[in-house]
């Protein structure tokens, strides 16, 4: 027979373990729904005729080529090529 003191702790133990299972039972739910609700919000997107002709007009000017300009091919206009750095090339970069 073991001693109270152990089965104190594993009594603990196995009330911890019971309580992470809920918690992850609950998360999974959790994340499931959200999931849901996305799809369900694409879904009302791609319906909307007016965010339909929006995406189609974005996709006209959206560069999908490289172009074989440099940085140092641009003369002047230094802040702004910071500005475009910071706000674009970066953060896709290193996201």
């Amino acid at each position: 027979m073991l001693p109270e003191s152990v089965n104190r702790i594993a009594g603990g133990y196995l009330d911890y373990v019971c309580l992470l299972l809920c918690l992850r039972t609950q998360v999974v739910e959790l994340l499931a729904n959200q999931r849901q609700s996305r799809r369900e919000e694409w879904g009302k997107d791609a319906e909307d005729p007016e965010q339909a002709k929006l995406r189609a007009g974005l996709d006209s000017v959206i560069i999908r080529e490289k172009p074989n300009v440099k940085w140092s091919d641009m003369a002047g206009l230094e802040s702004a090529k910071q500005a475009l750095q910071e706000a674009v090339i970066l953060p896709v970069k290193f996201a």
